[in-house]
């Protein structure tokens, strides 16, 4: 800071400040210069030249995207990428000297988000990877990876709106890769989930025996399926429903006997060789 005497005034000047906020903050513009509020009648505030206040009064056409208090801080409300640029304000006295000249470069700044790692892998044992943002004003990415024991990085800007940043390996494969996009407001980190080119025999070994005990249990499973299919086609039993009826039988007509019966008397020819026998009297009809 450079302070030069006029008479029993102070004039301070310094280099400009930078500052950076998230989009949407409520930022307060202090004059750096310790001023007493009774010294200070006029209030100068300038966004890239353009008039904000004079008096200690708002002149901005937007009377609610700023308010001025009587020390000469400018808040600036619900900050957006239109309201960054440079402010300058000069400060004066009752007699109209000037107290000061500030400059402030001012950015507001979305927030990174959405950060993301895609890779392509090649029978070759190529790698490529590539870093992309969803959102972010101003981002830029950081890789860091270890690699036969030794940590390497690298630090590169995203290529056009789209935020993407790509990076390739050949034969070597990194034990670790971190992709890390940032910006003057805010960082986000993510890891890589790399491939490792051929798998090794061992890899193989259990690829090949999940495969083969896969279709045997599938071609079981499908068999106990053909089995139950069949026994239940031979269980089949016939549902017979209905009632039971009780049912009279027409009644016979019944025969009278004759008017005038005859009987006849029959007798044997001769009587058994053996013994001797009574025999009873046969009535004929």
């Amino acid at each position: 800071m450079l302070l030069f005497q006029l008479g029993s005034r102070y004039v301070a000047t310094e280099d400009r400040q930078q500052r950076a906020y998230r989009a949407g903050a409520t930022v307060l513009l202090e004059p750096r210069l310790n001023i007493s509020v009774s010294e200070i009648v006029d209030v100068d505030w300038k966004l890239n030249g353009k008039r904000i206040s004079k008096y200690l009064n708002i002149s901005f056409p937007n009377q609610d995207k700023y308010s001025l208090f009587k020390n000469g801080t400018l808040q600036i409300n619900d900050g957006r990428q239109t309201d960054s640029g440079n402010y300058s304000v000069n400060i004066y006295n009752s007699d109209g000297v000037q107290i000061t000249e500030e400059k402030t470069l001012l950015t507001f700044l979305e927030p990174v988000s959405g950060v993301r790692i895609w890779r392509s892998c090649s029978g070759s044992r190529n790698i490529t990877v590539t870093c992309s943002v969803e959102f972010g004003d101003d981002v830029q990415l950081l890789w860091t990876w270890t690699l036969n024991g030794t940590k390497q990085s690298m630090k590169s800007s995203p290529e056009s709106e789209e935020h993407t940043s790509p990076l390739q390996f050949e034969d070597d494969v990194p034990e670790e890769l971190t992709c890390e996009a940032s910006n003057a407001v805010s960082k986000m980190r993510t890891k890589a989930l790399l491939c490792r080119g051929y798998p090794s025999t061992l890899a193989a070994s259990v690829l090949f025996l999940t495969v083969v005990l896969w279709v045997g249990i599938v071609t079981a499973i499908r068999k106990m399926r053909k089995d139950d299919k069949k026994v239940t086609e031979e269980n089949i039993y016939l549902d017979m429903r209905g009632f039971i009826k009780n049912k009279t039988p027409p009644e016979q007509p019944r025969t009278s006997p004759p008017e005038n019966p005859a009987y006849d008397v029959s007798r044997p020819l001769q009587q058994s060789s053996s013994a001797e026998a009574d025999v009873e009297d046969v009535y004929v009809l």
